[in-house]
């Protein structure tokens, strides 16, 4: 009966887990080099919906002898937050942080490489903990 009402309410404010995992993550990854101001004072985006990771803004634009001044401030959502709840989404704060779970985060080409250097080191010779003559 609650997930029939929870269905309903999503179906009627065209919300889905999709979108708002979407919205989190544009906060989580956001870079505040993808935004800037136009000459009048607008946000502008050089990657698109970097806009709407903005928490808040200000321009000012004043005319005087010595010349213009041009003053502005940007202000992201918190990244550090919605990082961590991506993190609780995926379940990487629930379980134990061990290797595997490091290794599953990397991107492939370093999780290879290192598992590689692993099973090398692992099959290696131990070194001997007595002097050579």
């Amino acid at each position: 009966m609650i997930q029939v009402a929870k269905s309903e309410r999503s179906a009627r404010c065209r919300l889905a887990a999709d979108r708002v995992l979407d919205e989190v993550a544009a906060i989580a990854f956001s870079d505040i080099r993808d935004i800037g101001f136009d000459e009048n004072g607008k946000l502008i985006e050089t990657n698109p919906g970097a806009t709407r990771t903005v928490a808040a803004y200000a321009y000012s634009r004043r005319t005087r002898r010595s010349g213009t001044s041009i003053q502005y401030s940007i202000r992201l959502w918190d990244k550090i937050r919605a990082l961590e709840l991506l993190m609780r989404h995926y379940g990487l704060l629930d379980r134990p942080l061990t290797l595997e779970t490091v290794l599953a985060l990397l991107p492939p080409e370093v999780s290879s490489l290192l598992r590689q250097l692993l099973v090398e080191a692992a099959n290696a010779p131990a070194l001997s903990a007595t002097p050579v003559p």
